[in-house]
């Protein structure tokens, strides 16, 4: 009677194709219980622990931005009736003026500061290329000086061209190598003599930067610097421009 009254699901259990599964209550997770006295209370989790290498990121000042600032106006200037250029001829010339904003003198130091930022004496803040021409250029421009003051007294003794060592500031050119221009540099209303410049290879050369006799700077608000092309030396010269290569096989 006993085998009579098991039912068909224990039969099913106790036979040899079934599958018993045991649990294992020590393994098994079991809810988290908080204790009596945060019982209700809103969860709030713990602050992250920083790591050691987080501290020390955390102490390190950020690099500052590159000082490159700004865009070059190019325009060209065409003399006007009864008038020449700074080479005395009537061709129109090729200038580029950068506009350089936030440019002020430190009280303390006494010297020039960009944005607030300090740009050593011997250091240069870097204008954004334009094109004169066919070719790509950038204008560098020194707000304390090209020379750090280290050199700035041997420089003193040796013959450094239009390279002022007591300038307040100095101006640059970069051009591709192969370049050769007659112009002239400009900062503020002070105009440099005109000059005839060959980018090499080698580096920069003396004529590519100049330094104004002046060794305090003047109203620094929107300061204007920038470059006159009056004439290409290259077989191809500037729209408007003629060519030294040129003016030779014509006279011919």
């Amino acid at each position: 009677m006993a085998d009579a009254a098991r039912s068909p699901s224990r039969e099913k259990r106790d036979s040899p194709d079934s599958t018993h599964v045991q649990v294992d209550r020590s393994a098994s997770p079991r809810p988290r219980r908080f204790p009596k006295s945060i019982r209700g209370r809103k969860f709030v989790p713990a602050k992250k622990i920083p790591e050691d290498w987080e501290e020390i990121l955390d102490l390190v000042a950020p690099p500052p931005p590159p000082p490159v600032t700004g865009g070059v106006r190019v325009f060209s200037v065409k003399p006007r009736d009864g008038e020449v250029n700074a080479l005395g001829l009537k061709e129109p010339s090729h200038r580029a003026d950068w506009t350089i904003r936030r440019l002020k003198v430190d009280l303390k130091t006494l010297q020039v500061k960009y944005w607030n930022l300090f740009v050593p004496a011997g250091q240069y803040i870097s204008s954004a290329y334009f094109q004169i021409g066919e070719d790509t250029a950038s204008m560098r421009f020194w707000p304390n000086g090209y020379f750090g003051k280290a050199t700035r007294k041997n420089r003193m003794r040796t013959d450094l061209g239009s390279l002022e060592p007591d300038s307040w500031c100095a101006i640059g050119l970069v051009m591709p190598e192969g370049t050769k221009f007659k112009f002239r540099f400009r900062v503020g209303n002070h105009w440099s003599d005109v000059r005839t410049c060959h980018w090499q290879a080698m580096g920069s050369v003396m004529e590519q930067i100049w330094a104004p006799p002046q060794q305090e700077p003047g109203d620094l608000k929107n300061l204007v610097v920038g470059i006159e092309v009056l004439q290409d030396l290259k077989a191809n010269p500037l729209p408007g421009l003629t060519s030294m290569a040129k003016g030779r096989q014509s006279s011919k």
